[in-house]
């Protein structure tokens, strides 16, 4: 028996010490689920190191990662993963049992909260953190530098978050003053939002049985129409679809339909037809619209007929894309993602300069003066990729240093990489206001680590509250909405039947609940009242008669509406 027994071990050792092969065809080293997250991924990195005794592969920690967010699927999980996945505590590998390494990269996380907070506090867990860190041997005391990092992540959340809340009373409120006689009952409630909050509009939901039918070769955009569940969802859906847009946002935004390989798939062959469709609907139903995009230099989306082009007939052919979009849509859409993602898709810059975009910028504008061209890139709200924010507020300055009038800088935030430090968001935004520039977000998608919606749900509080409270940000707009129309299902806010997920209840209950004016009181003895109300459209009522005031902020703190 005891033999046996030895036997049963070493199998189940070597069983869970065997390497196998995920899904994705990474190499996954097994390690039994331990009591924390951290003690789990720790073990299975080590084993990894142990048995091929050599460092780990991005593919291999990518799969570990996967792994342990299977195993502690919770948001509480999810958000200390988040923090670590912030300071990339577990990028590099490390000796096997070397616990003092982790937990000097824990104090190193402790000290790189401080930078992000807004106020200084007694509280410092840094010299704590590197102190503790100094006399680590065990699991158990590289857990009190570990805690004491996150302590200070959360204190510098709670700091900025404050900030923020203040901020948006600060920024997103004025006070509303009604002039009646003394008595009068007075109701104020919201009908709309003075700050832009808004989707993509995905133009397929706009198609036709025609367009279906239709044998001629459009750009990528209407491969999606290939699958016929797709034109079933449509013919089934549109009015939901439609209505959900009208009952959440106040603009829109063209996801793929003016895109250039879109538009005209063939020299000279010229299709507006979806992208106007989108513009008459949202127009004829409150919402504004924005533009994008004019150019896009991802090489896999220039269209093929223009590769072959000499340069002198690429110029020609930018500078009448730029005039045409502009023409075409000029009253109606004026404010355009020119050139998009400058930083990362380069194909027309490195053919033909960089002054390419100045260019733009110029032609664009000889077509529409009153238009405004906003730069639009990723990574650029994302802690991780800090240095690409300094590459983009460069690029920006260089461009208006030679003369292109920028209207606006945007930014996605795909997601946010999983890694958002919402100290180093607010930061960033700081530093594109010094640029007097407008910012939007431009492509929202919500991070959505392990499928988790209610982690989600808590992600999009932080960012909504940390974008709406800052005075540079203009737009929040999602990048899709709806899981049957949506390019990544599993990002949407609302699944396939319309129910909304905890990130949609939140994201409602931010912008009609929370950030909502609803007010009810009576004019004091001098027949007025002074109510706080978020800039917006208004429904005022005196004595049941009701007024609409419209009460922007850029009209300042106060307005008076003369009801007497």
């Amino acid at each position: 028996m005891q033999r046996f027994g030895f036997i049963a071990v070493w199998i189940l050792a070597f069983t869970f010490s065997s390497v196998v092969c995920g899904s994705e065809g990474a190499v996954e080293f097994y390690v039994p689920k331990q009591g924390t997250w951290q003690e789990t991924l720790r073990l299975r990195r080590e084993r990894l190191v142990e048995e091929t005794g050599k460092g780990s592969t991005d593919e291999e920690r990518r799969a570990i990662w996967r792994q342990v967010q299977e195993d502690f699927n919770t948001v509480d999980a999810l958000v200390e993963m988040t923090m670590d996945k912030t300071e990339r505590i577990w990028d590099a590998d490390w000796r096997p049992g070397d616990l003092k390494e982790l937990a000097r990269r824990y104090a190193k996380a402790a000290r790189a909260t401080k930078q992000y907070k807004p106020v200084e506090t007694s509280f410092d867990p840094v010299a704590e953190a590197e102190k503790l860190a100094d006399e680590v041997s065990t699991g158990e005391q590289l857990q009190k530098v570990r805690e004491t990092y996150y302590a200070a992540f959360r204190l510098m959340e709670n700091l900025v978050l404050r900030e923020a809340d203040e901020n948006i009373e600060k920024y997103r409120m004025g006070t509303l003053i009604v002039k009646a006689s003394p008595g009068a009952k007075v109701k104020v409630e919201q009908t709309r939002h003075d700050f832009l909050f808004g989707t993509s509009l995905n133009d397929q939901m706009w198609a036709t049985k025609a367009d279906f039918d239709d044998l001629r070769v459009w750009g990528d955009d209407f491969e999606w129409l290939n699958e016929k569940w797709r034109y079933e969802f449509i013919e089934a859906n549109r009015e939901r679809y439609y209505q959900l847009i009208r009952d959440n946002f106040n603009i829109g935004v063209f996801q793929n339909a003016a895109k250039w390989f879109n538009v005209e798939p063939g020299e000279g062959n010229i299709y507006w037809t979806s992208a106007e469709r989108t513009t008459k609907w949202a127009l004829e139903n409150g919402l504004a619209m924005r533009g994008h995009c004019v150019i896009w230099g991802c090489e896999r989306f220039v269209p093929g007929w223009q590769k072959e082009m000499s340069d002198a007939e690429l110029r020609r052919v930018i500078e009448r894309r730029c005039k045409e979009v502009a023409n075409w849509f000029a009253g109606r859409v004026d404010d355009w993602d020119l050139n998009n993602e400058m930083l990362h898709c380069r194909w027309y810059r490195d053919r033909l300069g960089d002054d390419i975009v100045v260019d733009m910028f110029k032609w664009f504008k000889e077509a529409n003066p009153e238009a405004s061209l906003a730069l639009n890139d990723f990574n650029i709200l994302n802690n991780r990729y800090q240095s690409r924010l300094d590459d983009y507020i460069a690029g920006a300055r260089e461009l208006m240093h030679k003369g292109a009038v920028l209207g606006g800088i945007n930014c996605q935030a795909h997601s946010w990489g999983g890694v958002t430090n919402i100290g180093f968001l607010k930061e960033a935004l700081d530093r594109l206001r010094r640029t007097d520039l407008g910012v939007k977000i431009s492509e929202y998608i919500i991070d959505d680590q392990a499928g988790n919606k209610e982690y989600a749900a808590v992600m999009l509080d932080k960012h909504f509250r940390v974008c709406f409270g800052h005075p540079a940000v203009e737009a929040i707009i999602f990048w899709g909405i709806c899981e049957g129309t949506h390019f990544s299902p599993s990002d949407a806010l609302w699944r396939k039947d319309f129910s909304p997920t905890p990130p949609a209840v939140t994201y409602r209950k931010l912008v009609f609940d929370e950030w909502w004016t609803r007010w009810e009181g009576e004019a004091d003895a001098k027949g007025e009242c002074r109510v706080p109300v978020f800039y917006g459209k208004h429904c005022v009522s005196v004595n049941g008669e009701e007024t609409a005031v419209e009460f922007a902020r850029a009209e300042g703190t106060e307005k008076i509406l003369e009801a007497r």
